[in-house]
Parts: C-alpha cells; structure tokens; sequence
C-alpha cells in the first residue's frame, strides 16, 4: 500500500471518495499535497456540522436538498503540488440552487471559504503525516556501519525503498491499521540496505536487504543482519585474504 494509496483511504472516509492525490514532499519550494475530483456536498457539509461546525452558511445550505450538488476540485498548477495548486468551484447545480433560493451573496461566500478553509486543512494534515513518514527512514547512501581494516572493509548502507508497505502489512485489518497509523506518525522506519564486503578493494560479496523497523533503530538491525549473514562468509573472507597474501609474498 503506497502512501498515496492512504492518503486516499483516508480522504474517502473524510467524504473524498475517489480523490486524485498528488505529491512531492521533497523540502522544496511548492511541495506539498493536494487532491482533485468531483465529491457530494452534502457529506462534506455533514461531516463539518458532525465535527461541530455551527455556522451560519452551513446550516442554512445542510437545510437544503443538495441532490447533485457537487464540489469540484481541479489542477490549476502542473508544477507545484501544493493546497493552494488547485481551484474550488461548486458546480452548475449548486449555482442554480442558490439562483432558485435567492440566496444572499455573502452566505455562498461564507459557505465558499469554510470548504475551502476544510479542504486546506485536509491538505496540510496529510502533508505532515508525509514527511512524517518518510523523513523517518533513512537517505539513500547514508552509511548504517562500516569497518575499515587493512585488508577488509565491510559497508552497510541505507538505500531508499520508496513508499509502499504493502510487504509489511499481514492482512488483517485492524492490525495492518494500527500499523499504517504508526508507520504517519513518523514511528516506523522502512529501508533497503545495501551490505558489501571487500578486500584490498576488491569486492566479494554483495547483498541487499530490505527492513521495516522502529524508528531510529537502523544500526541495529544491520548488526543483526551481519551476525546472521558474516558467520557464513568467513571461510570465503579467509580464503580472499589467503590469496591476497600469497600475492604480496
């Protein structure tokens, strides 16, 4: 399950179904995250008064038959990704609505800003949970262990493994989501390492793993994995510094 595949969950349960999400959560200037498409006013107008929501555009709009009522939400920027990279609009129905209903101005702006204000807060909510997430693993190339000998050297480095965790989930529901909760929360850490052992220079062995584990924990599970996998290449390290020697000699 990649990180858009959530946050798009997550949207559909908030009355976003089948939300286009699109991201770049890099530090950079216009990163962000942001979602598009075609969803029911009313849900959306229903959850905010479920969440509290008194005021007074909403309630006069909850009051009415909202039938095809749509908000919609386009791109207006192909470069940036952030909330404020697309356009609200409520559809021609609504429009038509508030024509038939002699709706004051100001109430359809009222109403106007509070579902925009919902949809920019829905945005940063899922941008934080992001970087969250991600900034909890490793940069790629970053060393995780390293033994220099003289004639030895053995790495182990961080690759980056992406966003999806769908390898780290069981299958049961209400686990996977205590899970995918911890792994936004920035608790849960996934990584590929890269472990290559050399001597003088020359490599002998090279192998890849791939971890999900406890933030700040990285260092650990590449000692694990070397006490696993070392044992097994020490006849063939002895050899390659048997040769080397012979060829000093």
């Amino acid at each position: 399950m990649s990180l858009r595949k959530i946050f798009e969950d997550q949207l559909e349960q908030l009355g976003f179904p089948d939300a286009e999400v699109s991201y770049s959560l890099n530090s950079c200037q216009g990163d962000g995250v942001s979602f598009t498409g075609k969803f029911d006013l009313r849900t959306i107008l229903e959850r905010l008064y479920a969440q509290g929501n008194r005021d007074q555009a909403l309630l006069y709009f909850i009051r009415q038959d909202l039938s095809d009522c749509k908000l919609v939400v386009g791109r207006s920027s192909l470069r940036y990704f952030h909330e404020h990279s697309t356009n609200l609009d409520f559809c021609d129905e609504f429009n038509h609505l508030t024509v038939s209903l002699d709706t004051p101005f100001f109430v359809v702006s009222l109403l106007d800003e509070i579902v925009k204000n919902d949809y920019i807060d829905q945005c940063k909510k899922l941008e934080s949970q992001g970087y969250e997430a991600l900034l909890a693993s490793l940069f790629d190339g970053e060393t995780v262990f390293e033994f220099n000998g003289p004639n030895l050297q053995i790495e182990v480095k961080a690759k980056d493994y992406g966003d999806d965790i769908s390898d780290f989930l069981s299958g049961d529901s209400e686990s996977d989501q205590e899970d995918i909760d911890s792994y936004l929360r920035g608790e849960i850490a996934i990584n590929s390492f890269e472990l290559k052992v050399q001597v003088n220079d020359e490599e002998i062995f090279e192998d890849c793993f791939t971890q999900a584990y406890p933030k700040g924990k990285s260092r650990e599970q590449a000692r694990n994995y070397l006490r696993e996998v070392l044992p097994a290449l020490r006849q063939q390290i002895k050899q390659a510094l048997k040769e080397l020697k012979e060829e000093i000699a």
